[in-house]
């Protein structure tokens, strides 16, 4: 029995082997919603928020100690008629930068497991990227969104689809389809809040054609298959239009270890490593549970408790305002951040350009 099958394949030793159009072609194809939507503009939502806080402070302090101050009563009139041309122009401004969540690039990890001489499977992980996330309650998207602002650097989110291939001969290079392994997101709504772990679950590539689409099943963005959305028409019309992401050769970067490092890629509960041994009897049946997927929204119910109390409900963003500071403050200092993340994640070398 081999202790440890699977091997990182270097990507350019791979391309010498396959011609691109082999990665580009069973890159996966993915339908996703154009109604999921988020604010970017979230520096101005925090100005709002700012004058707001300070607005109040005023009119307490006026009436509590400065009611009959001349001079504060012309620093409350200043800061009113300032509040009063900001406000709306920052909160236009955020209600404006309102887009689409949509697929960015896909990065990828080549393994291969060789047994022998005449047996040998390769995993393709292919990593679509998402601009965003956004969560179904408003006032945990915006602690969703300020996390990733202190602990990433960033707001992309990485989901993660594993394509399995057996060797079709001794002598050549042809690889035949296995199949596809990912987090199986099937029948769920895609704006419910609580959505399940749902396990990972394998697929024979005989059961799907070459030109199937994944679809973006929930907001947590796990995937279902097209035919499952055909029989959910209610969610399809609910979230029309969608729109389908087929990669180009330019849009697929290779993962190195190097680059995972900059974007914390263990702190985000992934697991590069292929899951399946194909090689095995009974590997189709494999059903895999990854809860540290979900570790970022377990630290985000952790600081609701820690801040406002185990029995705090949080739906809006009035609910979180008065402790945003020290939401912020409790994720800039969580003990797994070691270093300051760089604001280019997006850039890695690029080999099939």
């Amino acid at each position: 029995m081999i202790k440890k099958a699977w091997v990182k394949y270097d990507i350019e030793d791979f391309l010498k082997r396959h011609d691109v159009n082999f990665v580009v072609e069973n890159a996966p194809q993915i339908k996703y919603s154009m109604r999921e939507k988020e604010h970017v503009a979230y520096s101005s939502l925090w100005g709002a928020l700012i004058l707001i806080s300070l607005l109040i402070i005023f009119i307490i302090a006026w009436f509590s100690f400065f009611f009959q101050d001349i001079l504060f009563l012309y620093a409350f009139i200043f800061v009113g008629a300032l509040s009063g041309i900001l406000i709306p122009t920052f909160l236009r401004n955020y209600f404006k930068s309102n887009i689409s969540i949509i697929p960015l690039q896909c990065w990828l990890e080549i393994h291969e497991a060789k047994l022998n001489d005449e047996e040998s499977y390769t995993c393709l992980s292919y990593y679509p990227i998402f601009s965003g996330k956004r969560h179904p309650n408003r006032a945990k998207d915006i602690l969703l969104k300020l996390y990733r602002d202190e602990i990433y650097g960033n707001r992309i989110d990485i989901t993660q689809v594993e394509i399995y291939f057996r060797k079709e001969n001794k002598e050549g290079n042809k690889l035949k389809k296995i199949g596809y392994f990912f987090q199986y997101g099937k029948n769920s709504s895609f704006w419910e809040e609580n959505v399940l772990e749902n396990p990972w679950r394998f697929f024979p590539a005989e059961n799907y054609p070459e030109n199937c689409c994944l679809i973006l099943s929930n907001w947590m963005h796990q995937y279902e298959w097209e035919k499952d959305l055909l029989l959910n028409p209610a969610k399809e019309e609910e979230m029309s239009p969608w729109n389908i992401k087929t990669w180009k050769s330019n849009e697929i970067k290779p993962l190195t270890e190097e680059f995972k490092k900059k974007i914390y890629w263990k702190e985000r509960g992934m697991d590069s490593y292929p899951k399946l041994k194909p090689w095995k009897n009974d590997f189709e049946e494999a059903v895999i549970e990854l809860p540290l997927i979900q570790r970022e929204l377990k630290v985000i119910e952790d600081a609701i408790e820690k801040i406002m109390g185990n029995k705090a409900e949080i739906n809006i963003l009035s609910d979180i305002d008065p402790y945003l500071s020290q939401f912020k403050t409790y994720f800039r200092d969580l003990n797994f951040q070691k270093t300051i993340i760089k604001r280019d994640v997006l850039r890695s070398n690029q080999f099939f350009e």
